[in-house]
C-alpha cells in the first residue's frame, strides 16, 4: 500500500515474508516499479469498469455524476494513485471518501435505521 502505483518511481521498501519455495522467513527489498507493474492489470480493469459504468448512465443522472465526482470507498480506495488513474480514464474528478473502510457500513446502517431500504 505504501508504494502504491509507483508514483515514487525510485522508491524501494523492505518487506518481510515467507519464501514460498523454501518455506522460511526472509527479507526482500521491493521497488515501487515492481509493485506498480504487478498492480497495473487489476487497476486498469477497475478504471475500465468505472468508464463502462459511466457510459451506461442515464442522461438525467449525468450532471449529478460529473458535478458530484467519483467517490472511492473500501480498502482498495486507499491504494495511492488509484483515484488519479480512474480520473484519467473517466475524465471526471475522483477522490477517496472520508474513512473509506467504514463508510459503506455506516451508509447501510443509516438506511436500515431510517427504513428507506425496505
Amino acid at each position: 500500500m505504501t508504494l502504491g502505483l509507483g508514483e515514487g518511481a525510485g522508491e524501494w521498501m523492505e518487506v518481510v515474508g515467507v519464501d514460498a519455495a523454501r518455506r522460511v522467513p526472509r527479507v526482500e527489498y521491493v521497488s515501487a516499479r515492481l509493485v506498480a507493474d504487478a498492480l497495473d492489470h487489476p487497476v486498469a480493469s477497475i478504471a475500465e469498469a468505472a468508464q463502462e459504468m459511466l457510459s451506461d448512465i442515464p442522461p438525467n443522472l449525468a450532471e449529478d455524476v460529473v458535478r458530484g465526482k467519483i467517490r472511492l470507498a473500501g480498502g482498495g480506495a486507499l491504494l495511492p494513485g488509484l483515484a488519479s488513474k480512474i480520473e484519467a480514464v473517466a475524465d471526471i474528478p475522483a477522490y477517496v471518501v472520508d474513512d473509506p473502510l467504514r463508510c459503506v457500513i455506516r451508509g447501510a446502517a443509516e438506511i436500515l435505521e431510517s427504513g428507506h431500504g425496505a
